[in-house]
């Protein structure tokens, strides 16, 4: 809470869209996203470290997991968080908030989660016994 307070006190946020490019309406191509981790030295190291880990770890099913997890977290996540806001909305006093509660809910998976990996571990035996 404190280093919260600190940064909130102490630095500014930059004005949105200073360090975006001029060119508006202009689309990155593939070749050219591939220029760019070509041209970015520590972009190719993260990419190498990832592809080596995820080969000489687990193999193709750590990858296979990661890569479904990703699908899950970053495709269809947030189309179901938009779609339920978008249903709720009409129901609400201020339609605005649709999307906070919906957040505020979903927020509440994490518990569900971690009660079910912790039952999963007090049901199975240790390696030891």
């Amino acid at each position: 809470m404190g280093i919260a307070l600190l940064v909130m006190l102490t630095l500014r946020e930059p004005a949105r869209g200073r360090f975006d490019a001029e060119q508006l309406g202009t689309r990155m191509t593939l070749r050219d996203a591939l220029l760019f981790i070509a041209d970015s030295p520590p972009l190719l190291h993260v990419l190498a470290g990832t592809f080596v880990l995820s080969f000489a770890g687990w193999g193709l099913v750590c990858a296979l997991i990661v890569f479904v997890s990703n699908i899950a977290n970053l495709v269809v996540a947030p189309i179901l968080i938009g779609f339920m806001s978008d249903t709720i909305a009409p129901h609400l006093a201020s339609p605005v908030d649709s999307l906070r509660m919906i957040l505020a809910a979903m927020s509440l998976t994490g518990f569900w989660a971690a009660w079910r990996y912790w039952a999963a571990a007090a049901a199975g035996k240790s390696p030891h016994d």
